[in-house]
C-alpha cells in the first residue's frame, strides 16, 4: 500500500531522471505558421486596398472566400491535433472578425473609419499568434 502512495512521486522522478518532456500545449506547426503569415500578408495588402478606396461587396468575394477557406482549413487541421485548443480560439477570434468585416461591407458599410477602427485589432490577433508560433517554434528548437 505504502508503495501505490509513492507511485506519482516515482513516476515524476522517473521523468526528470529520463528526460521525458510533457507537453502541456501542442508542439510547433510550421504549416499553420506559414499559412497564418500568409493569411496575414493579403489582409494587410486588403487593409491598404480599403484605405484608398473601399470597392463594392462583389470586388472582394474572392478576398473573403480565400480568407473563410484559409481559416477554416486552419481550425480544422488544429482541432484535429491534440493540445491545440489556445490556436483554434486564436483562429476562431480572426474568423469572427473576417466575418463581421464581410457582413459590413455587404451591408456597404465598409468605408474608411471603419477600416481605421478594425484594422488594429486584427494586426494584434495576428501578431498574438505569431509571437505564440514563435514560441513554440523556440521550445522546440531547444528540446
Amino acid at each position: 500500500m505504502k508503495t501505490l502512495k509513492r507511485f506519482p512521486n516515482i513516476l515524476l522522478a522517473l521523468l526528470l531522471i529520463t528526460g521525458c518532456t510533457i507537453r502541456i500545449i501542442a508542439p510547433y506547426d510550421e504549416v499553420a505558421d506559414k499559412k497564418v503569415s500568409d493569411l496575414q500578408e493579403k489582409m494587410v495588402v486588403k487593409f491598404k486596398e480599403w484605405e484608398r478606396k473601399v470597392p463594392a461587396f462583389a470586388a472582394d468575394t474572392a478576398f473573403y472566400d480565400h480568407s473563410e477557406a484559409v481559416l477554416e482549413i486552419l481550425i480544422a487541421r488544429n482541432q484535429s491535433i491534440e493540445k491545440s485548443d489556445v490556436l483554434v480560439q486564436m483562429l476562431q477570434k480572426v474568423q469572427s472578425s473576417v466575418a463581421l468585416i464581410k457582413e459590413e461591407h455587404r451591408k456597404g458599410k465598409l468605408n474608411k473609419s471603419f477600416v481605421d477602427e478594425i484594422k488594429p485589432d486584427i494586426i494584434a490577433q495576428f501578431k498574438a499568434i505569431q509571437e505564440f508560433q514563435a514560441q513554440l517554434r523556440m521550445a522546440e528548437e531547444k528540446q
